[in-house]
């Protein structure tokens, strides 16, 4: 059990899907350290938990917590790729997508009976070790998130066949295609197969290979769910607002009557460590090299696999890192770099990656890792390296479990514990370590696992044509076997009839949200606070003018360069130390832009609140925006436009806004807000300095506060830091966005990605702002239209032809007229009759040739209103809405006004709104082979079809 969520955030399919978005910050010095090394100690945080095994063999753990009138169920089945013999490569995710497309007592789609009733955080996920199914449903809902898992683990066999598999197979081949068609896609695929033996069970990818996928039979399906899916091989956490009594009850009345399924040997922990160094190499349309390297290392629940994780934060897994400090800061030889323990059952992977500045050799770029890496291991770290590692882990993890449910949850920490190493409560012992580990025993683990004779394997992309990789030779499937079942576990007669349905609740709990004190500071500044219990921790948003509207008639990207800049050194601290400083007390500093304002933000300890403040307070009031630092962020920041071009859903993202706000006008901006390369590379100080003197200031600004204080125990730290906080010259207030006309006709833009294998469809128009008194209607007309899993968009193209592994439709909050759009990730040989169906589906829905049907209009009513007492269950949710209400002028109890009129709505009300969109006035954005989709794309004549480059310039005569 790991409690680290490394800095590279990712879902992991194993070692294939580790997926770098490599959100990868700047580095601090440690020389100023010294003096900050004395910190307050964070408070102890726990998961209390109860458990108890039915007769079948079903693990059952409870936890405990009543801030939320919610329950997340949480199962987890342990199976998962490296189960998988040979030609059957990608089952275990193939049939994690065959489990939500009904069961017997349940014919239809999964997700149906939850979106009625307002469940929150649904999914669920495949990797190298398990497989695992997840909502967070209303308490009063729990019965029926019971009866639903139950029906499909013991009651799914009938309700799979011919048509089901080849469906949910195409999805799943279109999920492979879409992963393999990003930038650095094929990486993880590759490394798989370098890292581990054929014969090991991480060897393959756990989406599998196309061969293995178009293989499967109804008969293989079938006799994997008989195999992996009983009760006996399962672990349900119940978390949130549910006892230990009545866990029981309902537990074995919905699960006590499903057979036990054999019992199957887990394979034996193989980390397979390299013998000796390896290297491959990899040529791709992307825009820079980039440097892979990677170390088998020990299991996950190890203790050598906890201290790895400090090794690891040290080396480079934050700003204070040696890797940071040496590559990005000192020889400026990277635009990124990272360090990371991902662990596993069998077998972790230490990874290290860098993102190579262009120009330079990334040979040079492996030995500056070399260097580091041996003078870390031969030296081990200092004890204000580890300390400051072990607050920042444990901070991280102390916010983490602020969430019952969803992805690293409570839920998702007991059940990994206890499916990994039997015992729930494993990530005890796992702080336990964190917190007792040494400098000597972080250096041991070090050297033991990658230290002189330690083979590690090396990978370096460089730009160039992209191949497909060769996939492994088709093989004779092995058969699977059947064990007998173990007669220690038993059954009980069903306890439900089944035959009555799904049991669906009659009343739902209320929404409670927190109410709101207000206090002014003597600067000015509004505060708003709303208390949040259950974690130590305080939030705050510092809510500010300008953002990318300020750009206008200046330079693209200031607002987000400048305010990105803030916590790049401030006050007395420079970048190296201001980092450090934040990552001894355990804070998150952050600063950014959107598109009508900017804020910057502090998620604080309790018990380091107070200098925690006085830090935020240094960047907001005094940053340096040091010459050198700013060359180095230009730099890099130019680094990530290019990869952001590189990006079909960037290049697409990039393009569109213009396209639809026109020219000179303060949102047709790329909506990332990174600006262009000429714009970020003029920018000077005194842009910065000017942005700053201009927009970051306190007068007219609010505070936003959420978590764990209250007004009387805040303000005073707030005017200690920033009450005397004065800002020179005039008030400054964004101006009026104008209106914008939408085009006469439609219009289609093609952006050549050679060799994909996927096109990236979008098409937008703009509607009124979010202060339009419609904007509601017209956010449900859209949820009907692409914004649940069973909308329009996503039933058509996702389930019914297989043709994208998803479609969805979306609106930006804005306070000048608003952009709509919807997308899909299509197969390259469907982009055409995919632009079909879309361009039918929207024209046919808008213009009430196919008006919203009653049915549809309830059910997002329900999705919608029955899920507003979960969705608040975070102070992060809490603070954004707050956000919204400052934003946008709106009452304290506007989540209450909108649920009224969300209740209210009719779907004539709602057709009304869908006919905002004129299907004869659209723009559509197309990325992918010119080669393949041109020629089909022009046959449909939906309108004058151009071609541009990433930047919106025409790319052909």
């Amino acid at each position: 059990m790991s409690i680290v969520r490394p800095r590279t955030s990712a879902l992991k399919h194993g070692l294939l899907a580790l997926a770098l978005t490599a959100a990868l910050g700047g580095s601090l010095s440690l020389v100023p350290l010294e003096a900050h090394a004395k910190t307050t100690r964070s408070a102890e945080v726990d998961i209390p938990y109860q458990q108890f095994t039915l007769p079948n063999g079903l693990r059952v753990i409870v936890h405990t917590d009543r801030k939320a009138p919610i329950v997340a169920v949480n199962i987890w089945y342990h199976v998962g790729s490296k189960d998988e013999p040979k030609g059957r490569t990608g089952f275990a995710h193939l049939f994690e997508h065959l489990m939500f497309n009904g069961s017997e007592n349940h014919p239809g789609e999964f997700f149906e009976p939850f979106e009625l009733a307002g469940a929150t955080d649904q999914n669920g996920t495949t990797n190298s070790d398990r497989t695992n199914y997840f909502e967070n449903v209303p308490t009063t809902a729990l019965d029926m998130a019971l009866w639903m898992e139950s029906d499909r683990m013991g009651h799914l066999l009938g309700a799979i066949d011919q048509a089901t598999l080849d469906e949910q197979r195409g999805v799943v081949q279109n999920e492979k295609r879409q992963g393999e068609n990003q930038p650095y896609g094929q990486v993880f695929d590759l490394l798989g197969k370098a890292m581990y033996p054929e014969t090991h069970p991480y060897h393959h990818s756990t989406i599998g290979s196309m061969a293995d996928l178009n293989a499967a039979s109804l008969d293989d399906v079938k006799n994997w769910f008989r195999t992996w899916y009983g009760p006996n091989n399962a672990v349900l956490v119940l978390a949130g607002d549910i006892d230990l009594a009545t866990a029981k009850e309902k537990v074995a009345r919905y699960f006590g009557h499903i057979p036990a399924s054999p019992t199957m040997a887990q394979p034996k922990v193989d980390v397979s460590p390299l013998a000796t160094d390896s290297r491959s190499a990899l040529t791709d349309k992307v825009p820079q090299a980039r440097v892979y390297r990677v170390w088998n290392v020990a299991q996950s629940g190890s203790v050598d696999a906890d201290r790895l994780q400090l090794l690891s934060q040290v080396l480079g897994g934050s700003r204070s890192s040696r890797l940071d400090q040496r590559l990005l800061h000192t020889d400026k030889s990277v635009d990124n770099i990272s360090a990371s323990v991902f662990t596993s059952q069998l077998s972790s992977n230490f990874f290290i990656s860098a993102t190579v500045k262009q120009g330079v050799d990334p040979a040079k770029v492996e030995a500056a890792i070399d260097e580091e890496l041996k003078k870390l291991l031969r030296d081990g770290p200092s004890q204000i390296e580890l300390d400051q590692a072990r607050t920042v882990i444990k901070a991280g993890f102390t916010r983490g479990v602020e969430r019952i449910g969803g992805f690293g949850g409570k839920a998702d920490v007991l059940a990994e514990c206890m499916v990994y190493t039997g015992n729930p409560g494993c990530f005890r012992n796992s702080l336990r370590t964190i917190n007792a580990a040494t400098v000597a025993q972080v250096k041991t683990a070090g050297v033991q696992w990658l230290g002189a004779g330690k083979g590690s394997h090396t990978l370096v992309v460089t730009p160039g044509e992209r191949k497909p990789l060769p996939e492994d030779a088709a093989v004779t499937p092995t058969a699977l076997t059947l064990p007998a079942i173990d007669p220690k576990y038993k059954t009980k007669p069903s306890a439900v009839d089944r035959s009555a349905g799904v049991p669906v609740p009659s009343q739902f709990p209320e929404l409670k949200f927190p109410s709101l004190q207000r206090a002014t500071l003597k600067n000015g500044t509004k505060i708003i606070l709303a208390e949040r219990e259950g974690v130590p921790v305080v939030q705050m948003s510092y809510l500010f003018g300008g953002g990318f509207v300020a750009d206008q008639g200046a330079k693209l990207g200031t607002s987000s360069f400048a305010m990105g800049m803030l916590d790049e050194g401030a006050g007395d601290y420079d970048a190296i130390a201001f980092g450090n400083r934040a990552e001894s007390l355990g804070a998150n500093l952050s600063a950014g832009a959107n598109l009508d304002g900017a804020s910057a933000g502090l998620s604080a300890l309790k018990q380091n609140l107070d200098p925690s403040v006085a830090l935020f307070a240094d960047m907001l009031r005094r940053p340096r925006f040091d010459q050198n630092e700013v060359e180095r962020v230009k730099a890099s920041w130019i680094a990530g436009i290019a990869q952001e071009k590189a990006r079909p859903n960037g290049a697409a993202l990039r393009v569109l806004p213009p396209l639809l706000y026109g020219e000179g006008h303060p949102y047709a901006i790329p909506f990332s807000g990174t600006g262009t390369e000429a714009s970020i590379g003029s920018l000077t100080r005194d842009d910065l300095l000017a942005y700053h003197a201009r927009w970051v200031r306190p007068e007219e600004a609010t505070l936003l506060v959420v978590g764990d204080t209250t007004l009387k125990e805040i303000v005073p730290v707030l005017e200690k830091h920033l009450g005397d906080w004065k800002s020179e010259g005039a008030t400054r207030s964004n101006g009026a966005i104008p209106e914008v006309a939408i085009p006469r006709k439609p219009r289609v833009y093609l952006i050549d990605q050679p060799g994909a294998v996927q096109a990236n469809l979008y098409v937008g128009q703009l509607v009124p702002s979010t202060r339009d008194p419609g904007a509601v209607k017209f956010d449900i007309a859209n949820s009907v239209l692409g914004g649940e899993f069973s909308s329009r968009l996503n039933m058509n193209l996702r389930e019914d032809k297989h043709w994208a592994y998803g479609s969805y439709s979306s609106v930006t909050g804005a306070q000048g007229q608003r952009p709509w759009m919807a997308f899909a990730a299509v197969q390259i040989d469907k982009t055409a009759e995919s632009l079909k169906e879309m361009q039918r589906e929207i024209s046919e829905y808008a213009s009430g040739k196919a008006p919203p049907k009653p049915e549809e209009v309830s059910k997002i009513q329900s999705t919608e209103i029955r899920g507003l007492p979960g969705s608040y269950e975070t102070a992060g949710a809490v603070l954004g809405t707050l956000g919204g209400i400052v934003r946008y002028g709106r009452p304290d109890d506007y989540v209450f006004q909108r649920k009224a009129e969300i209740e209210g709505l009719t779907p004539e009300q709602v057709k009304a709104a869908a006919a905002t969109v004129d299907p004869d006035a659209l723009t559509w954005v197309v990325v992918g082979d010119l080669k393949q989709i041109e020629k089909p794309v022009r046959a449909l004549k939906f309108g004058e079809v151009f071609i541009v480059d990433a930047d919106g310039k025409p790319a052909r005569k």
